[in-house]
């Protein structure tokens, strides 16, 4: 009698990951805190907006310590610290009385610990997965599909019944427990449990045909005198920037279009709707045509629905909008994750990773603050949407010019 074949445990991670990176939906749900936290704690929108984009700058130059930590110490004790930031910031986010209270609890300490939860399972899946890395990837970043889906109208919900202040420590408290959980379960290597990645047999790769996979571990330095790396690095910056410029700002812009704050939430589960079928399958699709032709449909589809965004005149036209830029949402960070591994190798995909990351560093400081200023200099959020958009057209030009394979370093000087 033949044994069936045992479920291969990367698929475990796949799953472990995708709880974890929900973790997001807790950020992303900034937006509905905006003008209950103006009131509560008598600020401007610029202030409160540059809350978030502290939490973005910290949240991003964190990614390359936390790849380091996890490349030395395991994603188990990276998941743990995180947990604990995370928790304590969003739980503490309860006792502000001032602006600066919210800038340490959510834009310090809470991003401190949102630094691992994006690098860390996925660096992790790099290594357990040669075959189908597109689609592994894919699947756990749907975890910020169905964090944007469930946490943000929760959120609304909540705050209507407790206020905003019990309502981060609802968060806090959920988003702890969470993190904990996974980062038991949670394994870094396959030779910890005597296994291989999937595609390696016997030392050898079966890999798609279309990527140049690296059969050499890049250094650090190695990885920073490659072209491609800085093709990616600005791709992900131009991306970020205009989702952040939108997506923060969406339900305050829905309410001056008279949409209600919980149907705005609402727009950030359609986006969360389409985010989880969008990263399944442009992980999928990479695998098949190609990463690079797939990250310039992906940035193409993402300028035209933030442009459409200008047209929305009621819920239904921003649920559409929403949808539209969730099926590509991310797209970005999924395909240049993958491709970080397929060209650099995976010795050191954790600190190339956070290297990479910090690319949204300047994209909060062009995303979530300079649409705060527009909109408290003209009252409407227009040339900010515009410019989101413009930022997606040198996206596209970017991804256009990476080389879909990869040489070694010093042949990409040129």
């Amino acid at each position: 009698m033949t044994e069936k074949p045992k479920l291969f445990y990367g698929w475990i991670n796949v799953f472990l990951a995708f709880l974890s990176i929900t973790t997001y939906g807790l950020f992303y749900s900034f937006s509905v805190f905006i003008e209950p936290l103006e009131a509560g704690l008598g600020s401007t929108r610029t202030a409160i907006s540059g809350a978030y984009t502290m939490e973005l700058a910290v949240y991003c130059s964190c990614a390359i310590p936390w790849g380091w930590f996890s490349d030395k110490y395991g994603p188990t004790k990276a998941l743990w610290l995180a947990a604990f930031l995370i928790g304590g910031g969003a739980s503490l986010c309860s006792l502000c009385t001032s602006i600066w209270h919210l800038y340490i609890f959510f834009g310090i300490m809470a991003a401190i610990g949102h630094g691992a939860i994006w690098v860390v399972p996925t660096a992790t899946l790099n290594r357990w997965f040669l075959q189908r890395r597109g689609l592994a990837v894919g699947i756990a970043m749907c975890g910020l599909g169905f964090g944007l889906l469930v946490v943000p109208p929760v959120t609304a919900l909540t705050m209507n019944v407790y206020g905003w202040r019990v309502t981060f420590i609802i968060l806090g408290v959920t988003f702890f427990a969470l993190n904990v959980v996974v980062g038991i379960f949670i394994r870094g290597k396959p030779a910890d449990m005597g296994l291989r990645p999937l595609g390696e047999t016997e030392g050898k790769t079966s890999i798609f045909k279309d990527t140049s996979v690296s059969i050499k571990d890049f250094s650090l330095g190695e990885t920073l005198r490659a072209r491609n790396f800085w093709m990616l690095y600005l791709a992900f910056l131009f991306c970020f920037a205009a989702e952040q410029m939108v997506l923060v700002h969406i339900v305050p812009f829905g309410t001056a279009k008279g949409i209600s704050t919980i149907q705005g939430a609402l727009g950030l589960s359609f986006l969360g709707v389409g985010t989880i079928l969008g990263r399944v399958g442009i992980g999928a699709l990479s695998d098949k045509i190609g990463r690079v032709p797939s990250l310039i449909i992906s940035c193409c589809i993402e300028a035209g629905s933030i442009f459409f965004v200008l047209a929305v005149k009621g819920p239904l036209m921003l649920y559409i909008a929403m949808f539209l830029l969730g099926s590509v949402y991310g797209g970005t960070a999924v395909l240049c994750a993958v491709m970080l591994g397929d060209f650099f190798g995976l010795k050191n995909i954790g600190t190339i990773m956070g290297m990479w990351a910090t690319s949204g560093v300047p994209a909060a400081l062009l995303g979530p603050l300079m649409a705060g200023m527009i909109f408290d200099a003209t009252e409407s959020y227009f040339w900010a949407i515009i410019i989101a958009g413009i930022l997606c057209i040198g996206a596209i030009m970017t991804a256009a010019s990476i080389k879909p394979s990869q040489a070694h370093p010093s042949r990409q000087l040129a």
